[in-house]
This record gives structure tokens, sequence and C-alpha cells, in this order.
């Protein structure tokens, strides 16, 4: 607004029509001192306390910005002197918005730039008084009402165009692995405006959409949705500014304005937490606890993430890979092995089979497009894997391996997930159903007052069997420490004819008139040998001694329950080599001499074993040879397979004194062939026996053909200096009694031979 004195000298004044702020407004800067070309008049002419004003802009510089007077009670000089930005605020945009919008035209009788003048008073002039705005104000709204009808559509339009909010939204997909920020400049009443210029930043572990950190746009009638994606784990802010509107203030003769450049505002800033990487969980659990030799080895396995943060990442698919170890001990399964912070699963697996000092003899993987469980089936090269025999206690340890992944899987994997180990949920154990008794007793005739006495060889136990307590974890209950030795008589009981009560049937029988238990006796359920009767002690240490009371039979029975970890096993009440037939009187001596005919042969020769038996034989009664593989002079006799097997000689019962020669024999490999030869009845009952390897029933066979001739040499392949050859009585005597007492070492073979002849059969 421009104060005159004299109506010839009138200023006139020009107006910007206003354009959409679409990004920083650029202008020259008027140089101090320069004079502005002065607006044409407009007939908007007034008076106010006899002085004549126009309203309306007051001029232009050479750039084409408009100015406008804000100071009504100062006249202008029309130069334009320092410039600076006036404070941001919503008017001051306002009025940047309406300058910028229109521009200094010279339509007659348009009262928009007259309004825009009085808008720019009402902001931001503050003089009062006679000549003050206020007064002048008043006057200009009697003359001209049509002006402020203006002013007030002019409000409405720069309420609408004018940013007065800068809003930004973050929001998730997928957890915190990517999102959208959403943009929107809003005037005051909180519409989206259009034409502003922005730049938003990313700093931390996320970028927006085409891989850039920073983000440049134009607002519109519409919020924008910019979409940004995490490259890791970690914070990051969200940072950006807008240019607002702006007007510059002017140092003249009364103060002035004209648009600015514009100033930046910064939207209020966002941090969040990121996160790219997934952390899976793997779950197992073994099914079942408790397995059988021969059965397929399976494990359940369930993938879940570990927290609310981790999602699935879309369309990839994870791969889970497992391996079991078996034939542990219980010490092992009670060990924990931890994985070292970074270690990778393969290098974990290395060091757990090192520490378990077992490989893993099975392994099995698994793809999971989502959480969820599936069933794993171990394998080994030859397929399905089995558990065996020998399999014991067995543990799974799976992973998720970044460098195995397919897809961009590894990449969201922060490193290898792997499971704990040894897990008591991932632990089962094998049942063994390979426990072996093999027993003989000392003599198998007696009279009445003898010590009975025998020996059993137990096999097939876990090595550590009887230390395992018990896990709840697991589910595999405690060993079963001890396995019962029961001796039962049976027999007429009258006096009478105890043939009809002879043994028969595997299973033990009930006590009745003609079957009584003499007594049962703990021992240690554990490989090796064991003693019953005689005195030596039983599982607690105390001796046992077994008594012959009246005639019959008298049979030994070993037995074990079971437990989780071994199958229940016993031994036949019916085994010929675990009774003895009680006489009331001794009987007349039976006795049972043998001898190979050839010490030492080549590989591939032939020879025999030959026995002599003295004394009254029964009708039927055989003599049955057996010869073993051919074996290392260290190797335990009578644990490897037969050779030549039951062949049975039968005896004529009316001979004193006969011999009896085996079948041929022939070893296809050097070593030593041991030979047991027993003496049976019609009935299968052991009328005379000696131990495998005794003096004169072992034969060398050598690669090279032996030195000598069929003469036997003066020393024999035996463990201990022993009598020129084998022989056993039936009834006194000492001789059986002393060979019976030292087969114990060599019992455990002599029982699986018999497991494998064709003569009286025999429940292992």
């Amino acid at each position: 607004m421009t104060r005159f004195t004299s109506i010839l000298h009138r200023a006139a004044a020009t107006v910007a029509a206003c354009a959409a702020v679409l990004a920083p407004v650029a202008v020259a800067d008027a140089a101090e001192g320069e004079k502005l070309t002065e607006a044409s008049p407009y007939n908007f002419t007034y008076f106010n306390g006899g002085v004549l004003y126009e309203i309306g802009p007051v001029g232009h510089d050479g750039a084409g910005l408009d100015y406008y007077c804000i100071q009504q009670d100062k006249n202008t000089n029309y130069t334009v002197g320092a410039a600076t930005t006036m404070q941001d605020s919503l008017n001051a945009r306002k009025a940047a918005v309406l300058i910028s919008r229109y521009p200094h035209t010279e339509v007659k009788q348009d009262v928009t730039h007259a309004a825009i003048a009085v808008i720019l008073h009402d902001f931001f002039d503050t003089s009062t008084g006679p000549q003050g705005w206020p007064s002048s104000r008043a006057s200009l709204k009697k003359r001209y009402p049509q002006i402020f009808t203006r002013v007030d559509e002019l409000l409405a339009e720069a309420d609408a165009l004018t940013p007065a909010k800068l809003n930004t939204k973050l929001s998730y997909d997928e957890g915190r692995r990517n999102g959208d920020v959403t943009v929107s400049i809003d005037n005051a009443r909180g519409a989206p405006v259009s034409g502003i210029g922005y730049t938003l930043t990313l700093d931390g572990p996320a970028v927006f959409a085409d891989g850039s950190r920073t983000w440049r746009g134009v607002s519109s009638d519409k919020a924008a949705v910019i979409r940004w994606v995490s490259t890791g784990d970690g914070d990051v802010r969200v940072s950006g500014s807008a240019k607002a509107p702006s007007v510059d203030v002017i140092t003249s003769s009364q103060r002035l304005v004209r648009v600015g450049e514009g100033q930046a505002k910064a939207f209020d800033g966002i941090r969040f937490p990121a996160k790219k990487t997934f952390t899976p969980t793997i779950r197992t659990v073994t099914t079942p606890t408790l397995i059988e030799a021969g059965v397929r080895v399976t494990d359940a396995v369930a993938v879940g993430m570990a927290g609310p943060d981790d999602v699935w990442p879309r369309g990839e698919t994870l791969t889970v890979d497992g391996w079991y170890f078996d034939g542990l001990n219980a010490d092992a399964v009670t060990r924990r092995i931890e994985r070292h912070d970074g270690e990778r699963a393969d290098d974990f697996v290395k060091r757990v089979a090192t520490t378990l000092g077992h490989q893993p003899v099975a392994t099995a993987r698994l793809s999971f497009d989502a959480p969820g469980e599936q069933t794993a089936v171990a394998r080994d090269a030859d397929g399905d894997y089995h558990a065996t025999a020998t399999s014991g206690f067995g543990t799974w340890l799976w992973a998720a391996r970044r460098d195995r992944q397919h897809g961009s899987m590894g990449e969201y994997l922060a490193q290898d997930i792997v499971t704990a180990i040894v897990d008591g949920t991932e632990t089962n154990v094998t049942r063994r159903d390979t426990v072996e008794v093999r027993s003989e007793a000392h003599e198998h005739t007696a009279h009445i007052g003898s010590q009975l006495m025998d020996t059993i060889w137990v096999s097939g136990f876990p090595d550590d069997h009887g230390s395992w307590k018990g896990d709840e974890t697991i589910g595999v209950g405690a060993d079963e420490e001890h396995a019962q030795v029961s001796v039962w008589w049976a027999g007429d009981g009258d006096g009478g004819d105890d043939e009809q009560w002879r043994p028969a049937g595997d299973k033990q029988p009930q006590p009745d008139e003609h079957h009584r238990l003499i007594g049962v006796w703990d021992y240690a359920a554990v490989n090796g040998e064991l003693r019953v009767g005689g005195g030596a002690p039983d599982a607690h240490g105390e001796p046992v001694d077994i008594v012959a009371e009246e005639p019959g039979w008298y049979v030994f029975v070993w037995n074990f329950a079971g437990d989780d970890r071994v199958a229940p096993a016993a031994s036949s009440y019916a085994d010929s080599w675990e009774r003895v037939r009680v006489h009331a009187e001794p009987e007349p001596a039976l006795t049972l001499t043998t001898q190979v005919d050839h010490a030492k042969v080549k590989v591939g020769e032939p020879f025999h074993d030959v026995a002599t038996v003295h004394g009254n034989v029964p009708e039927g009664a055989v003599v049955v040879f057996e010869a073993y593989e051919a074996v290392d002079e260290d190797a335990q006799p009578g644990r490897n397979r037969l050779l030549l097997s039951g062949a049975r000689q039968p005896l004529d019962p009316t001979l004193e004194t006969q011999q009896a020669t085996s079948d041929e024999a022939r070893s296809p490999t050097a070593g030593l062939v041991y030979w047991k030869a027993t003496l049976l009845s019609l009935d299968g009952d052991i009328l005379a026996t000696h131990e495998i390897g005794a003096p004169g029933e072992v034969v060398e066979v050598v690669e090279e053909p032996p030195a000598s001739s069929r003469a036997q040499p003066k020393e024999q392949h035996t463990r201990n200096p022993r009598p020129a050859l084998a022989a056993t009585g039936a009834s006194a005597a000492a001789p059986l009694t002393v060979t019976c007492i030292l087969c114990a070492a060599a019992g455990v073979a002599a029982i699986r031979m018999r497991h494998d002849a064709k003569w009286p059969p025999r429940k292992h």
C-alpha cells in the first residue's frame, strides 16, 4: 500500500498470480538499491484522514517478482533494500502461496490483487493510529466492500493450497523385513496439498525399493506410499524434509514483502527396528523312544520361528539336515556338547563325532516352505537305516545350514541354526534281543548227596549294562541289574521211575508233586561267566550250595526279565546241558577218550577225530563230533562257526570198549581246528563229554605240508599242559569233574556249536 499526499502523484500496485509450488521456488534476488517498476493504477483508491491511498501491489522488480506493502503509515520510495526471510508461520506460507498464485496483471476492476494486499496487511502490518492499518482498513471496506468478499475467497483458497502439516507413517510387511513409508503433506484441514517437493532419507539397515537410501518426490492429492526393504538387522531412522512456501521481508522506506525461495521444513523423524534375518527353530522328538533291532529309525521334526518378529520369507524353502549317531553308551547320552559361538554346523558335527567317539551312521534331509512338522527317515548308503543289535543309545543332531539353502533363503539366515546335543527328547535306545546264555552242568549224572554245580556264559548285554539309572527326559527306564538262576527238581517222588518226568519244553514248569523249585538266586545281568553252586557267591555275596537230596532230574534255568535296553531272555528248561540225572546210588563208570588222527595237516588235507568209549552204553547211544573252523592261536576256542556239525556215530550197547571215528573234515584255511566229542543217550541225555580244545583234540592246519607223519607229535597246541588224551567219565568221576570245571573258558563256543547242530534243540 502506498500513501500519498496528492491525488496527482498516485502509485499503482500490481499483483502476482500464484502457481502451484512444485519445487523450491527459484528466484533471482533484486539487487539492493534497485528501483521497482511501479504497478499500474487499478482505480482502487480511497481516502482516510484526508489522505488518498491505493490498494494493491507496490510494484515488481526486474525478475518479475511482485512487492506488497505491509507498513501502512509509511510512504514507499520504490527502492529495494536488504532482504530477510520472514520467520516461518502458517500466515507466511499462505502469503507466499497467494503472491505466487496471482502474479501482477492489468485487468481493471479485478479486485484479486487488492484483496491480496488486504490479506498481507492483515497478516503482517503492525501500524496503528490515524494513519495505521486498522483505520485505513475500515475506510477501504466502506469504499470497496467487494474487495473484502474476495479476501474471504482467497483465504479459503490459501487454506486449501498451503501445506500446514508434514506427515510420515511407517508400516511393516513380513514382520520387519520390509514395508512402506507413507508421506502426506496436508493443509490445515488435513487434506493433501499437491505440488510440494520433498526428500526422504533412510539411515540404517534398509533401502528404498530402487536400492537407494534417498527418495525424492512431489506431493499429490493422495498420500505417497514408498516401499522400503531391510538389508539387515538393527535400528533404521527415516528423516525427510519439504520446501515450505516463504516470503521475504524487504527493508525500504516502508516494509515490503515478496515471495521467497521456500524454507526446508523437516518431517517428524521415525525410528524403527528393521529385521532381515530369519531365525527358525528346529524342534525334534525321536519316535519312538524305544525301538527294536531291525526297525527303521525315524524322527519327528518341527520347524517354527523364534519369536513374533520372525516371519517366513515369502516364497522361500528352508532345508534342514539331520545326523544320526548310535552305538552310544549310557555315559555318552548324559553328556552335553555345547556349540561354540558362530561355529558352523559342519564343524560342530565333526567335533560332536570326535567327542562321542562315533561317526554318524545315517543322515536325513527335509524341506519346509512354511512352519510345520514332518517325519524324517534315517538313511545310509544302502537306503533306509535300520537299528541293529549293537545300536544302543542313538541321538539326532539337526541343522539349517546357510550355505546349503536354495534360492535366497541363505541370505535370511544370520548363521547356521543347530539343535542341542545330547538332547533327551532327541535320544532313543534300541532294545537288544541278542542276549545268549550258554551253560553246562559240571556233571550230568550224579547220586544223592552230590554237590551240583553249573557254569553259565552270558553274552549280548551292552558292555555298560547295569550302570544306566534311567532318565525321564529320554523316557528310558533304569537297567534291571540282576538275572535269576533257578534250580528245579523233577521226578516221581515216591521212588518210582523218574524217566517219565524228563524235563521238556522251554518254559519253567508250575510247581506240583513232580516239580519243585529248589531255589532262586540273583546274579549280575552282565556279560561273562558265572558259577552257580559249590559255594560260589551270588550277586549279593552269599555262597550258594546245591545238594542232591533225592533221585530225579535237577535243572538249572537262567532267566532275565528284561528292561528298556534289553529284551527278556532265558535258557530252556529242556536244555540237556543244563540238567543232571541224580540216582540213588553211584552209576557204573562210563568214560569217553578222544584223539585226533593228525595233529598237523596242510590246508585241504583230510583229518578225523577218534573217540574211545569205556563202559556199557545204553541202547541208541551215539557219539557226536563237532569241529570248529580254523582260528589263530590267540583266539578263544569255540566262538566261531562250525567246520563239521553234529556228525553222529552209533555205538554198540553190547561192547564194553569201542571206538567211533568222525566224518572226514578238511580246512580251507590255516590255523587251529578245535574238536569236541559228546556221548549222548537215545533221549539226548549227556552221558560224557569234554571241554573244547582238550589235549589231543586240536589240529594245526598249515599252508605247507606238515613236517611229521600221522604220528602224534610230542607237544600239543593247547593253552595249558594237560594229560595226553581227553577223557571223561559218566559216574565217578573225578576226570569229568575236573574237565567240566576247566571247560568254563571254552563253554560259550561250545554252546554256539550246539546251537548250530541238529541234536537236542536248545533255546538261546
